[in-house]
């Protein structure tokens, strides 16, 4: 009995190692989780008092550093929502003590929990163990999936071998935290989903907001350019929900979607949301220039 019970366990553990190795391998081979991971890994080597902005895809491919400010680095990340940057703040991820200004680019569709899907263990691969270990001890966080996608998240292997023989040109020109969006054959010109404004998330954008304001952090609101978008009947409601928070905690909420000259031409587009590398550089320009303006006019 004993003989067996070993056997069984060592058994795990060969099945265990070999797993996590393969793990490892087929992460190092897919551009997606090195992506995400580079930005993990850069946070962490900032300097004190960077210009950090937060939020969704629409951040993360549409505001470029190179253009944007000097100081500034892209923690943007696809899908993400409230709960998800309040989670990284508890965690310490998010290091009040490290950020000057906190660009938080903000969506009409930000509250929708399903469309903006992102939670903290989606990113267990990506994550420093210490910071792993901190989840343990905070309750919002799925803390097994975390550590099961750390150890175990294969990546569809074969889709990684693939893209060693043909690199997918969406990852060209990383750049603190910033890369060109280009994904051949993605060119959805429409937000054809209804969108659902979620209370918890709405709640946890406004708790997320006063613990930055706690800890004295500069905190500016901006959307990013759509294409033809003025249509869609839940995007009034959503761009007021975002004002209403704005005006409650007296921060400032930069929306472009009320000037004229923000609204690009199509070649400065992906999709309807996703600015292209044109796009995003001269957005990035053109709101540095409109931020430094704003301040002059302060002083």
């Amino acid at each position: 009995m004993q003989k067996l019970i070993l056997r069984s366990l060592m058994c795990m553990v060969i099945i265990y190692g070999f797993a996590t190795y393969l793990n490892t391998y087929f992460l190092k081979l897919d551009e997606y989780y090195s992506f995400y991971s580079q930005k993990f890994n850069d946070i962490e080597k900032q300097p004190l008092k960077t210009n950090l902005i937060i939020g969704s895809s629409h951040g993360c491919f549409g505001i470029n550093p190179k253009n944007f400010d000097s100081k500034s680095f892209n923690f943007c990340f696809t899908g993400t929502n409230p709960t998800y940057y309040l989670n990284l703040l508890k965690l310490g991820i998010l290091n009040p003590s490290k950020i000057d200004t906190l660009f938080y680019q903000v969506d009409w569709f930000m509250f929708d929990k399903k469309w903006m899907w992102r939670e903290v263990h989606h990113d267990g691969e990506s994550i420093q163990n210490k910071y792993l270990i901190k989840s343990l001890f905070c309750s919002q966080i799925h803390q097994s999936e975390l550590i099961q996608n750390s150890l175990f998240n294969f990546a569809n292997p074969s889709q990684n071998l693939k893209k060693q023989h043909s690199p997918d040109q969406f990852f060209n020109g990383y750049f603190k935290g910033f890369v060109q969006y280009n994904i051949p054959g993605n060119k959805e010109w429409e937000h054809r989903t209804k969108t659902q404004f979620n209370d918890t998330q709405i709640s946890n954008f406004k708790i997320f907001i006063q613990q930055l304001k706690d800890n004295k952090i500069t905190i500016i609101l901006l959307s990013t350019p759509e294409f033809n978008m003025n249509h869609n009947i839940d995007k009034q409601k959503g761009l007021q929900i975002i004002q209403n928070v704005a005006n409650s905690f007296k921060i400032p909420f930069i929306n472009i979607h009320q000037s004229k000259k923000f609204q690009y031409p199509k070649n400065h587009f992906h999709d309807w949301g996703h600015l292209n590398l044109l796009g995003a550089n001269k957005f990035s320009s053109e709101i540095k220039q409109y931020l430094f303006n704003q301040r002059t006019k302060k002083i």
